[in-house]
């Protein structure tokens, strides 16, 4: 049998533990305790789903959806998803107890996102061996989440350059116009065309 615990990220378990705080399994975790347990001591193989860059302080890392697959003692296949790279952070809640002369942790407030994985174009193209031709490449704003990339793109270009293109569907560069500037430059276009055709008007 799987410990539920033992699943969780080890810097959250290691809150927990010290602070000997009740964690709450989630649906997630029944999920990849079955999964566990009923693949256990077969092959497991891993498929990467979705690949995120994302800058926090300053700072570029990368995080990603995949699925696992494995099968069951029948030989059944299984599969079980799951997210890598970016975990919930607990925060503390401490109360004062009088007879006890110390602050002892009653709760967890609150949750803070973290993450793993520094961006390298190692480890990206360390994913991508694991991709398929439906894995999604996505820039995360943090508010908002910008994706059509292609592989190549996804790989060779800077953080900045798809978060602009995500923003505006444009290449870094590409000079942005209002609507009424794009429809003079049309009728623009137009005249010269029909001049060329019928030359200009005497």
């Amino acid at each position: 049998m799987f410990d539920i615990l033992s699943m969780v990220h080890p810097k959250a378990k290691q809150i927990y533990d010290d602070n000997n705080l009740f964690y709450l399994e989630t649906a997630h975790d029944q999920t990849e305790k079955l999964f566990k347990e009923k693949s256990k001591d077969r092959p497991i193989k891993t498929r990467v789903d979705a690949i995120y860059r994302l800058k926090v302080g300053g700072e570029e890392y990368l995080y990603w959806s995949e699925t696992q697959f494995g099968t069951d003692y029948m030989g059944n296949r299984i599969s079980w998803f799951n997210q890598v790279g970016k975990w919930d952070l607990p925060i503390v809640h401490k109360e004062y107890f009088p007879d006890q002369n110390k602050s002892i942790a009653t709760n967890i407030d609150d949750f803070e996102e973290q993450f793993d994985y520094p961006f390298t174009k190692e480890k990206l193209e360390e994913l991508l061996k694991l991709s398929h031709h439906k894995t999604m490449y996505m820039i995360d704003s943090g508010y908002i989440k910008y994706g059509s990339f292609s592989r190549d793109e996804f790989l060779n270009k800077s953080f900045d350059e798809l978060l602009y293109k995500g923003k505006t569907g444009l290449e870094t560069g590409t000079q942005m116009v209002s609507p009424e500037e794009a429809r003079s430059v049309r009728r623009a276009d137009k005249q010269l065309n029909t001049e060329q055709r019928i030359g200009p008007k005497s």
